[in-house]
Formats: C-alpha cells, sequence, structure tokens
C-alpha cells in the first residue's frame, strides 16, 4: 500500500509539473510561434499576429486551447480571452476587463484595433503614424480617463466610412462602474486543452506536434538524448569527487590534533561555501585554461572528442577526459565544502556516543574507529544531502554548461528558452520535476527502511 502511494505522489508530482509549465509558458511576454515561424523559414522576419497563416498555425500546434482540465478566472474575464493570439491586446483586454467588468465594451474596442489594421491601406498616409500612435497609447495606458481620451482622439482620426469608425460609434464611455465582479471567481472546465494534447501525442508513439522540436522537427528524444547523457556523465562523476574528497576532508580534519589548524581551515571552508560557483569557474578558466598563465586544460567543451559525433562512445569519453576537469571542479565546488562541514559536525556527534567508547577500551586506534565506524554513521546522518544532491545538480548545471559550452541539457534548456521551443521545455521540466520526485522517495525509503533497521537494533544493544 506505500508503495502505491508513494507512486500516486510521483505521478502527482510529474502532473503538476508539467501543467505549471504549460500555464508559465502561455503566459510569458513573447510569442512562441513569431519564433517558431522566423526560425523555420516561413518568412525572412516572423510573421503578423494578424497574418491568416498565423492564426492557422495558432490553431494547429494547440496554443488557442487552455493549459489544463480546469481553471479559475472571474465574473468579469470571458475565458475566450485567453485564446487570442496577440500578447499586448490579451493583456489589454484581461486588465481592463477586470477593471471595468465589461468585457464586451472592452471587446469593441480591440475590435476596433483589428479593423484599423485591416483598413490600413483604405486611411490616408497622413493618418496612418498618429493612429499608429493612438494605437499604442490605447494599448499601454492604465488609467480609465486616458483610455477614452485615447479613444475618442482615436476616433477623429478615423474616416466616418471606414467600419473601425462604425465599431467605435458602437461603444459608449468606459467606466468602472463593474469593478466588482473581478472579485467573484468562476470556474471553467476545458475537455480539450494542451496538457491533454501532450499526453495525447506521447501515447501515440511520439508523432504529435508536442512530441517534436519546433525547431528543428526531430523527436523530443532524439533531441534530448545526446545532452542527456553527457549531462547524466558530468553529474555522476561530480557527485562521485563530491562524496571522496568531502569525506577524506572532513575525517583528516577530525583526526588533526592541532585545535588552532582545524577551527582556521573551517573558518575558510565557510568563507568559500560563500563563494558562487561561476566565480569559481571563471577562477579556474583564467589560471587553468589561460594561454598566458598555466594552460592545462581545455575550456571550451564543443571540442572535445565526445562532441564531435552524434553518438557517445567510451574511446571518445576516454579522449575527452581533460575537457571534463574544469566544469566537474566547478560543479563540485561548493558542495565539497558543504558536505565537509556537514560530516565533520557528524563526526563529533557519533564520536561522543557509547559505541566510540567501547571501540577505544577494546584498542582500536583512532583512525580505524573514525573510518570504519563514526563515518559509516555519519553517512548515514547525512543520507538527506545525498539523496538530494543528484536532482540539484542536474537543474544547477545550467551555468556550468553556458561556461564551458557543453552541450547537456542546462544548454538545450537555455537554447529552447530562447527559441520557446515549447516540447523540449516542457520535456525537461518534467524530467527535472521526476528525477527530483524519485529523489525524495528513495531518501524516504532509505531513512525508513535502512536508517530506521540499524536505529532499532542500536537501540536493543544499549
Amino acid at each position: 500500500m506505500r508503495i502505491i502511494s508513494k507512486i500516486v505522489l510521483v505521478v502527482t508530482s510529474l502532473i503538476v509539473v508539467i501543467a505549471f509549465s504549460f500555464s508559465l509558458i502561455r503566459y510569458q511576454s513573447n510569442r512562441p510561434l513569431q519564433a517558431v515561424t522566423a526560425n523555420n523559414n516561413f518568412s525572412q522576419h516572423a510573421i503578423s499576429v494578424y497574418d491568416p497563416s498565423y492564426l492557422k498555425l495558432y490553431h494547429q500546434y494547440g496554443l488557442d486551447l487552455h493549459s489544463f482540465y480546469f481553471s479559475i478566472s472571474n465574473l468579469a474575464l470571458p475565458n475566450s480571452f485567453n485564446y487570442l493570439p496577440a500578447c499586448n491586446e490579451k493583456d489589454f483586454l484581461i486588465y481592463w476587463s477586470c477593471k471595468t467588468g465589461s468585457p464586451e465594451t472592452i471587446y469593441k474596442v480591440y475590435q476596433s484595433l483589428i479593423q484599423f489594421h485591416n483598413e490600413e491601406w483604405r486611411i490616408p498616409p497622413s493618418q496612418v503614424l498618429n493612429l499608429q500612435r493612438l494605437s499604442n497609447g490605447l494599448i499601454s495606458t492604465n488609467n480609465i480617463d486616458s483610455l477614452n481620451n485615447y479613444y475618442r482622439q482615436y476616433a477623429e482620426n478615423l474616416p466616418r466610412e471606414s467600419l473601425t469608425f462604425k465599431a467605435i460609434a458602437s461603444v459608449n464611455t468606459i467606466n468602472a462602474s463593474g469593478a466588482w465582479k473581478q472579485w467573484v471567481p468562476t470556474f471553467h472546465l476545458h475537455a480539450t486543452n494542451q496538457f491533454g494534447l501532450w499526453l495525447s501525442d506521447w501515447w501515440n508513439n511520439g508523432n504529435g506536434i508536442y512530441a517534436r522540436s519546433w525547431m528543428s522537427k526531430n523527436t523530443v528524444d532524439s533531441v534530448i538524448k545526446k545532452p542527456l547523457i553527457i549531462t547524466l556523465i558530468i553529474t555522476i562523476i561530480t557527485i562521485i569527487v563530491i562524496v571522496f574528497y568531502s569525506i577524506v576532508i572532513a575525517a583528516e580534519l577530525f583526526l588533526n590534533k592541532e585545535k588552532r589548524i582545524v577551527d582556521y581551515t573551517l573558518n575558510v571552508l565557510q568563507f568559500l561555501y560563500s563563494i558562487p560557483a561561476f566565480f569559481i569557474g571563471a577562477i579556474l578558466v583564467f589560471i587553468f585554461a589561460n594561454p598566458y598563465q598555466l594552460q592545462l586544460f581545455p575550456a571550451n567543451f564543443s571540442f572535445a572528442p565526445i562532441s564531435e559525433n552524434d553518438s557517445i562512445t567510451i574511446f571518445a569519453l576516454l579522449k575527452s577526459w581533460k575537457y571534463f576537469i574544469l566544469p566537474v571542479v566547478t560543479l563540485s565546488f561548493g558542495a565539497v565544502v558543504f558536505f565537509t562541514l556537514m560530516l565533520y559536525r557528524s563526526f563529533e556527534e557519533e564520536y561522543a556516543k557509547n559505541y566510540v567508547l567501547s571501540a577505544k577500551m577494546m584498542g582500536v586506534n583512532n583512525r580505524t574507529i573514525v573510518y570504519k565506524y563514526v563515518l559509516k554513521n555519519a553517512l548515514y546522518s547525512s543520507s538527506t544531502f545525498l539523496f538530494l544532491l543528484f536532482p540539484a545538480l542536474l537543474s544547477g548545471a545550467v551555468i556550468v554548461e553556458q561556461m564551458f559550452s557543453i552541450a547537456g541539457i542546462g544548454n538545450l534548456l537555455i537554447t529552447a528558452a530562447r527559441s520557446q521551443d515549447v516540447p523540449i521545455l516542457i520535456y525537461l521540466f518534467g524530467l527535472i520535476g521526476l528525477v527530483t520526485a524519485l529523489c525524495f522517495v528513495a531518501l524516504d525509503y532509505f531513512q525508513q527502511k535502512i536508517v530506521g533497521r540499524l536505529l532499532s537494533k542500536k537501540e536493543e544493544k544499549e
């Protein structure tokens, strides 16, 4: 039963992360499809949001759908406003519908802007620039008096026979009499939504729009496979380095009989922990990858043999060992310092317990006691850090991968965010969320089964 509850927890966490990711991407200020059309050579520049081909793609990519199966809104805000492709106009509609409680009136204002865009060729050139200025002022205003003033000037500059003028003439003076409606919550259900479309695409063997990169048109699995392997290799090596050096430094510090040296070293470690990773990386590059200094290790991972081919082989991995040094040291530096301090404090707690005294009475030397008995129990008490280290390094590799030009998932995440490649972003967010949830479940199992069993045995002996 407990296993089922943990599985439910992991699945729920994954659903929440992915659903929140869809919402987060949906409400960003940039326009994903404009980046897509520009990057895929639809035109020399990104096409307008008013272009029919853009609206067709907007529907094809599921951007006219809500993020999840339900949403909470308010009485002043029609749910359809969330589906509009033009971000500025959508923000305008949502803001002023809430402020006035009159979405029908505000939508007529929006329609007049659209009609002006369609009729622009009919309007004398001398008036077009002035109307564009007034349109921009209308969209960006946040005061009701200013809104009415811009709208009045907008109407005065339009030819009387235009459809836009007729739309404006049908709008009465805008006021805030219905502003109270924004405080009345409403609940909406959405049978068709982006999350459901994403699930459907993956269920159909990755053939849908959300199972392929919007930039390269390749499947998400093929895009992420190599970056994920590279990041996993770096992360695993980093964890080994962190655990090994933390144990050695903490144990040797604890065994050192010179209290002044130990105190000084602990103070230095606390200072080093406050230094950010990118600063450590910059120092390492300056000293060890600078042609005017030592130049012992390369700083640009993109030239590594492992980065040259699509597939990763053991031979290429071994030939690339020098390229791993600086990234691994940069990524592990802060964690080594933190884990060393944690282990040292755990050593102090464990060393005061009865089993240490018993070992001393049996003639066991101090070094053996620390490495054979105290270390094992100190690691059990530090299990939380060890289990959460993997997802922390996985999600924290973004800065290091950017600094050393590593083609891992951190670099891929930045690239996908810049190009607004939604399927890649959703996959990466879901992957990091899944790994984090699984690590928490493993930590809970370890603490209850392993550590709990050891503690009960220890209590029985005492």
